[in-house]
């Protein structure tokens, strides 16, 4: 079964999708009455789930292969593993280093690169009694959360396709 965690124009969702036999699968929806956050509609879920499983945001287009994601999450032992997006970024001037004042070198145009969080994770059960009930929580608070209390979180790097259609920029 996939669960749709739905707020904002739940119905015309709800309507275009149903559910789920034209796709071949099982929806459900999880109806949030104000907005949960990118983490807080799991809250909601009618039961804890037995076995990891996959969270996606819904404006990621990706061609991930989910079971790399699975394998990874369990031969690391990772009760969190966030799907991670390599993002560069190019500065078109001179960067200088300083020491104060002073100036010690000039890197000419440098280009730096970050893995960022791609809004693609497999959680363990375990990890969803850090979400409180029916409150605004967002993905980084359970990350947060679960590092606090010492328990391990993988970051998988993503080498496939991956874009955020909520970007306009991306989308084009």
């Amino acid at each position: 079964t996939i669960y749709l965690a739905v707020n904002y124009k739940a119905d015309a969702i709800e309507d275009y999708f149903g559910d789920g036999t034209n796709l071949s699968v099982s929806l459900k929806y999880i109806k949030e009455e104000h907005k949960l956050g990118t983490a807080g509609a799991l809250s909601l879920l009618p039961e804890v789930p037995k076995h990891p499983f996959l969270v996606i945001n819904g404006d990621i287009m990706t061609e991930i292969d989910p079971r790399r994601l699975f394998d990874f999450h369990q031969h690391h032992r990772c009760v969190l593993t966030i799907g991670a997006a390599r993002y560069r970024v190019s500065v078109p001037y001179g960067v200088l280093n300083l020491a104060g004042h002073y100036v010690l070198d000039v890197e000419e145009k440098p280009r730096q690169q970050f893995f960022c969080n791609a809004g693609i994770y497999v959680l363990s059960p375990e990890t969803l009694q850090f979400i409180p009930a029916d409150t605004y929580f967002d993905m980084t608070d359970l990350m947060n959360r679960t590092l606090r209390a010492g328990l391990p979180v993988g970051a998988f790097p993503i080498h496939e396709s991956w874009i955020d259609i909520g970007q306009m920029a991306d989308l084009e």
